[in-house]
């Protein structure tokens, strides 16, 4: 019979005790090199050199998506708030290709902000965001002018594809950016 001793295993800030039953700990095995390897899309995500207005209040969500969306090619500006994005838009709306709104926001939450840009410009292009379903708020927003939608946190390849099928759609009503997206 093994001994009761128990171990003492120190992981800051706290302590995890191991009694003498739990004797292995399985962790998953890498099977092959493929495993390794990162993984490809079937087609290539275009990019482009248009600028992106990026509205979002969380700071590590907006300068992911900044940087992911520079590294491929398009100039980005930024706010965190609607009331921001909108007095942005006043001042540069000539050369703001594309708005990537969060809908949950302080201050001027997005669906406002949504209407206040399209009375400037009922023309612009803007994707909303949410960690909501598209059936919640982001519902609203594409009723009320929204080009597409994107799930938050953002799929790289879906927030890509949804960009690239907005700004490359000149027809009213919103594009589906899911489509052929995993």
């Amino acid at each position: 019979m093994p001994s009761q001793k128990l171990t003492k295993l120190k992981i800051a800030p706290a302590e995890i005790r191991l009694d003498a039953f739990l004797q292995k700990i399985y962790l998953p095995a890498i099977q092959t090199e493929l495993d390794l390897e990162a993984p490809t899309f079937e087609t290539a995500i275009g990019g482009g050199a248009k600028t992106v207005l990026l509205v979002d209040d969380d700071d590590n969500i907006r300068d992911l998506a900044a940087t992911l969306l520079m590294e491929f090619g398009y100039k980005i500006i930024t706010a965190d708030n609607g009331k921001e994005a909108l007095e942005i838009y006043r001042i540069e709306k000539d050369r703001i290709s594309l708005i990537l709104l969060d809908l949950i926001m302080p201050v001027m939450d997005g669906g406002q902000c949504l209407a206040e840009i399209l009375r400037i410009n009922p023309k612009a292009k803007v994707i909303v965001a949410s960690g909501y379903s598209q059936s919640g708020p982001a519902n609203d927003a594409m009723a009320g002018g929204a080009k597409g939608f994107v799930q938050k946190p953002y799929n790289m390849r879906q927030l890509l594809t949804a960009i690239r099928q907005v700004l490359d759609n000149d027809l009213p009503g919103p594009v589906n950016a899911d489509d052929g997206c995993q």
